[in-house]
């Protein structure tokens, strides 16, 4: 392990010695002790990674990985990184299914809670659908339903040593590496990360890991989510051209509040009882939330012109009943 971290202290690796790195550490024999003292060398705050070893490091793990075929062409995931702290009720599951129902097929790999009190796999569940459904099951609900769920933990290798490292540390490299592992093969994504200077290389990785379009997202207020209180830092991948920006939710008409008060997430229960009254129509901060997300993916998923137009299309889907319906017949589906 000395030799691994003696490596960090020259300066950004190329892929192909962060992929040897990450082979090691998935197939050698390393404490936990050893293993967070990686971690620690690898912290993504205090050292932002290179796109180059983002790249090598998940191009070796997926060596590791049972993926899985998704017959529908046209799909994408909506996903983030967890770990900005915020506690925020399920958002990107939220968007999901309102992207779903909105004509966009989502392949959306969940785990469970990480930064909140309920994670995404958590409230799938108690909203009554089968989160270990196999993957060739998972993988029809796309083509059948719209959208389909996978749980993280079964497909990702797993080493017992490098979880009870991370434990309590919701902000590691490895945190920032999971959504690019790609279960499905996805070309497009909507992913949220927990700090702002992270965007670049991931964006960048994403291009060099074949996905042909992407938005990758952190907000001011260091939410992993497209945020309706502050500007989002954006970077677009479309086509092979990268453009970096911001997004300003006052110019789609969204208005800020407290941060405490508008999202914070509960427990299941109180998770899927909120998604469930804003799927019955319901409105608020929550909701706008999720249309923002929502809009932001049905634009880079190629469904909408534009996020406004994004937007326009998630609302309707709330208010068709839709949303609602596509949520039902998932949870029959999966069952």
């Amino acid at each position: 392990m000395e030799h691994l971290l003696s490596q960090l202290e020259k300066g950004p690796m190329s892929q192909e010695m962060a992929e040897v790195m990450m082979e090691e550490i998935l197939t050698g024999r390393h404490s936990a002790k050893e293993l967070e003292e990686w971690l620690d060398a690898m912290n993504p705050i205090e050292r932002i990674p290179s796109s180059e070893e983002l790249v090598g490091f998940v191009k070796a793990i997926r060596k590791h990985m049972a993926l899985v075929s998704v017959d529908s062409g046209n799909y994408m995931d909506i996903t983030g990184t967890g770990g900005d702290g915020k506690g925020s009720f399920n958002i990107s599951t939220a968007a999901a299914f309102l992207t779903a129902a909105s004509g966009m097929p989502v392949a959306k790999t969940v785990n469970r809670a990480i930064s909140s009190q309920c994670g995404s796999a958590d409230v799938l569940e108690t909203l009554g659908v089968n989160i270990m459904a196999d993957g060739e099951k998972a993988a029809k609900a796309i083509t059948d339903v719209g959208i389909g769920f996978f749980f993280g933990d079964n497909y990702y290798p797993q080493v017992p040593e490098l979880s009870d490292a991370m434990k309590g540390n919701h902000q590691t490299i490895i945190h920032l590496i999971r959504p690019l592992l790609n279960i499905t093969n996805a070309e497009k994504m909507l992913l949220g990360v927990f700090h702002p200077e992270l965007i670049e290389p991931v964006i960048y990785a994403m291009r060099e890991l074949g996905f042909s379009q992407a938005l990758v997202v952190s907000a001011a207020d260091g939410m992993d989510e497209f945020s309706i209180q502050t500007k989002n830092y954006v970077g677009e991948l479309m086509h092979g051209q990268i453009e970096l920006y911001t997004v300003d939710p006052a110019d789609y008409g969204f208005e800020a509040s407290e941060l405490q008060d508008m999202i914070r997430g509960d427990d299941p229960g109180l998770n899927a009882q909120v998604m469930r009254a804003m799927f019955f129509g319901g409105k608020g901060f929550r909701r706008d939330f999720a249309v923002l997300n929502a809009g932001a993916a049905l634009y880079i998923g190629g469904a909408a012109g534009s996020i406004e137009m994004g937007i326009t299309m998630a609302n309707e889907a709330i208010d068709s009943g839709r949303a609602d319906l596509v949520l039902n017949l998932l949870a029959d589906f999966t069952n």
